[in-house]
């Protein structure tokens, strides 16, 4: 069998990603028993060297590469446990430097001409050395099993020698077991750690300003209004009173221009004007309109020259009344009579023969145009097309053509009811097709609807022209016009009330027009035109049904 992947060439499991180095040989994490360690390594690297055959030899060499990353990283974790708790290891003779071992690769023997030396022993395998066991001690204590050196981390002398300055070394440079450790000072350092000089910005904050904007902006808005307001109206602005700075002169006319019509007097000519123009105070006569003490808005005006102008403030134009000029004191008589002048009334006018309004003449019905043979003979093919285009459906041109059908005069009284018959039947389906239309129009993809109780679809898409759905997992699609009759009942439904006298109507018709509807559904249309005789406004049910059950048998 072929090993084609780690788990077959190493003791962890398949679902790990990243094993970690006890994974890799079968151990615990934290395993810390020494044998059983090179136990689980052998057992590996066996079977790592008797799977070389038959494995993969991409697969067994990242295996091999995979075994020794982690024989390496879990050397140095034992070595490093084994300092951890202090266990005890052999002391490494002072002065002694220790060979340098041979790197060997412990997979050496499973190459091709390999010697096998390296597998042979365990500490190789594992790289413990027992004399390289030996834990570096940290910087400042003596190594474990030595006598503690006088003053390690003991009182500071009173004047403490200098230290003298050495050439530097290296930090990954070996140090001698025996080297004489620096004793360590407990004063304080004089070295501080460095404060952040960076002051705190201060925040600009823009607000202060947006608000100061804000509140002139409003007060230069509400200085405006004023202004505005204040301003003085302009002349002949709608809806303003102009008041004017100095009176004009009041002009005389040679003849004033009478009110009324010359008929009655001064009587205004309508009432409806009248009332417009005096502001609903209508007088009986022209004549109380110049007579002091009537209208308290009159006041006479003198024109210097004899003649007295008397009007009001309002609309109606002055009036002009003739004054005699008072007679002049003779300069001889010592005590002058005044003479008081007499108030002269207008003369009356004389009302002239009213004239007869003129009657307006009554619209006369036209009369019927006579019918020829050949105007029948039209009227009965035009009637006959219209006819065809409804049992073909072509809904393109029924309406309009029944509609200039039914308006057309040169048409007999049986065949004007047919025409009107005709029209409703184009009408009353075209109204239904367009709610399906509409219904059509409410949909979106995604949608569910029940098109009979327990028969849920799923609309996949949705036109004007047409609707997919998913029916048990299948994709049906239908144009306009080969929507199922139930479909149609439903999309209608979303534009109308199906229980309105019009839309039951409207159904039947459309079910005898479309061109699939079977006969059982012609009989239910029928059946539903009967059901609301009598319903339908301005329209004739009894010609309607008739009609419609001449041309869909």
């Amino acid at each position: 069998m072929t090993a084609s992947k780690l788990s077959d060439l190493l003791p962890i499991d398949a679902s790990v990603i990243h094993p970690t180095p006890y994974q890799v040989f079968g151990l615990v994490d934290g395993e810390a028993d020494r044998e059983k360690i090179k136990s689980a390594v052998k057992g590996v690297y066996h079977h790592l060297k008797q799977a070389k055959e038959t494995a993969d030899p991409a697969t067994w060499n990242q295996a091999a590469s995979l075994v020794e990353a982690a024989r390496k990283q879990l050397s140095q974790q034992v070595a490093a446990g084994d300092s951890s708790v202090g266990q005890p290891t052999s002391a490494i003779p002072a002065g002694a430097q220790q060979p340098a071992a041979p790197a060997a690769d412990p997979l050496a023997d499973l190459l091709p001409g390999g010697t096998g030396a390296a597998a042979a022993d365990p500490n190789a395998v594992l790289g413990l050395n027992p004399q390289s066991s030996a834990v570096t001690p940290p910087l400042g204590m003596p190594p474990l099993g030595a006598a503690p050196t006088s003053n390690v981390l003991g009182s500071v002398p009173a004047q403490p020698a200098a230290v003298p300055q050495s050439a530097p070394v290296a930090a990954n440079a070996p140090v001698a077991a025996n080297a004489p450790v620096a004793a360590v000072s407990q004063a304080a350092p004089g070295w501080k750690p460095r404060t952040s000089s960076k002051r705190r910005r201060k925040r600009s904050s823009m607000m202060p300003v947006l608000f100061g904007l804000t509140v002139l902006g409003m007060v230069g808005c509400i200085g405006f209004l004023l202004w505005f307001i204040n301003q003085p109206p302009e002349p002949g602005g709608s809806g303003r009173t102009v008041i004017a700075s100095a009176p004009t002169p009041a002009k005389v006319p040679s003849k004033p221009r009478p009110k009324g019509d010359g008929v009655m007097g001064e009587v205004p000519s309508s009432g409806t004007a009248g009332s417009v123009r005096n502001g609903g105070n209508r007088t009986g006569s022209g004549l109380s309109s110049v007579m002091p003490g009537r209208n308290p808005g009159m006041a006479p005006v003198d024109t210097g020259n004899g003649i007295t102008m008397t009007g009001n403030s309002g609309n109606n134009p002055a009036m002009v009344t003739p004054m005699p000029k008072p007679n002049l004191p003779m300069p001889e008589p010592t005590e002058p009579e005044p003479t008081e002048p007499e108030p002269t009334e207008p003369e009356p006018t004389e009302p002239e023969p009213m004239e007869p309004e003129p009657m307006e003449p009554e619209p006369m019905e036209p009369e019927t145009p006579t019918l020829t043979p050949e105007m029948v003979l039209q009227g009965d093919q035009e009637i006959a097309a219209v006819t065809k285009l409804i049992q073909s459906a072509d809904w393109d041109q029924m309406k309009d053509a029944a509609e200039k059908l039914s308006q057309k005069k040169q048409l007999t009284d049986e065949q004007r009811q047919r025409a009107d018959s005709l029209y409703d039947i184009a009408d009353l389906a075209s109204f239904y097709r367009g709610a399906i239309t509409r219904g059509l129009g409410t949909l979106n993809a995604g949608a569910m609807f029940e098109v009979a109780p327990g028969l849920p679809v799923v609309v996949s898409e949705a036109n004007s022209e047409g609707l997919s759905i998913m029916v048990d997992k299948r994709i049906k699609s239908y144009t306009l016009d080969s929507l199922p009759e139930r479909l149609t009942e439903k999309l209608a439904e979303f534009a109308l009330d199906a229980d309105r006298p019009d839309s039951i109507a409207g159904l039947a018709l459309y079910r005898l027009i479309h061109p699939k509807t079977n006969d059982e559904y012609k009989a239910d249309a029928l059946s539903l035109l009967q059901s609301v005789d009598g319903q339908l406004e301005m329209v004739d049910t009894e010609s309607l049904q008739a009609v419609a059950a001449e041309i869909f048998n």
